[in-house]
């Protein structure tokens, strides 16, 4: 009996389990897709979307200004609420200062120049001054009833249901 033919059979069997065995295709990883640059927002998306951070950070500045769907609402002055108004105006300024004012018309650098001056003004008093925890008048214009009392935007009625 000739065992050369098993021979074979079991050499190329075992030759077979060491060979290196292909990862089935869906565990093959796609090739990398390079990043995207970001898309950074228009001048104007930019400085609207900080405005209505703003109003929502201070219902009452924003029912001062028009927005009565803010009436009745007060700003977060939970210590969390301090820490994210303090992030926001960071980001805020940070956000500003990428844009180039080459790259910017006369109004939008006057426009950049004065949020850059607010947002950086109001975290002074927020987060350097803490005048959340060292000046009781900090609160005292969020407070005011004046906007229900002075501006006749809507019936007496509904003015002091909104205050």
């Amino acid at each position: 009996m000739n065992s050369r033919p098993l021979l074979i059979a079991t050499a190329a069997a075992l030759l077979a389990s060491c060979a290196p065995v292909a990862p089935p295709p869906s565990a093959v990883a796609p090739p990398p897709v390079p990043a995207a640059a970001p898309v950074l927002p228009t001048w104007a998306d930019f400085m609207n979307g900080y405005i209505e951070q703003r109003f929502r950070a201070d219902p009452p500045f924003a029912a001062t200004s028009g927005r009565h769907e803010f009436d009745g609402q007060l700003p977060d002055w939970s210590e969390a609420g301090i820490a994210r108004e303090a992030a926001e105006l960071s980001a805020a300024i940070a956000g500003a200062e990428a844009f180039d004012p080459a790259q910017l018309t006369e109004t939008e650098r006057f426009e950049r120049a004065y949020l850059l001056a607010e947002a950086k003004g109001s975290l002074f008093f927020v987060a350097t001054a803490d005048q959340p925890h060292r000046n009781p008048a900090f609160y005292s214009g969020s407070l005011d009833p004046s906007t229900y009392v002075v501006v006749p935007y809507a019936a007496p009625a509904v003015r002091l249901q909104a205050y």
